[in-house]
């Protein structure tokens, strides 16, 4: 016979720790810069640790400035913020905000890095940024 351990799914109510389920250490990352790229890597981690995908909300932010003859288009730009969501099956739900962006993909990028960095302080992942060459 093999002698293999194989993860058992869990019981009814027991807790189980995630990043042990997956594989034997954290996952490793690279995480492009590029827009897009947060976003893509955390949904191939999501995939990869079988995790529900994340949810996001945007919120469209419309700062009231004087319009003056300084900053003239100001006065029409639009902020955007995004919150990401992550339920990792049978441990926490993680919550997190982003920067605010001058776009909604930008956004978003955001708040999955930020989420990407809260995985990597607890241990769920391991990433490395890739920086764009000019």
């Amino acid at each position: 016979m093999l002698d293999i351990e194989i993860p058992m799914p869990a019981k009814h109510d027991e807790v189980v720790n995630s990043k042990n389920v997956s594989g034997v250490g954290p996952v490793a990352l690279t995480v492009k810069v590029q827009k897009g790229g947060p976003r893509t890597t955390l949904h191939e981690l999501c995939k990869r640790c079988q995790w529900p995908m994340p949810t996001f909300e945007t919120v469209d932010w419309k700062p009231r400035l004087p319009r003056s003859n300084f900053f003239p288009r100001d006065a029409n730009r639009h902020i955007f913020v995004s919150g990401i969501t992550l339920h990792i099956s049978n441990s926490t739900i993680i919550k997190r905000k982003g920067d605010r962006r001058p776009d909604k993909k930008s956004s978003l990028d955001s708040a999955a890095l930020t989420m990407l960095y809260e995985l990597d302080k607890q241990g769920r992942c391991q990433i490395e940024v890739q920086q764009r060459i000019l």
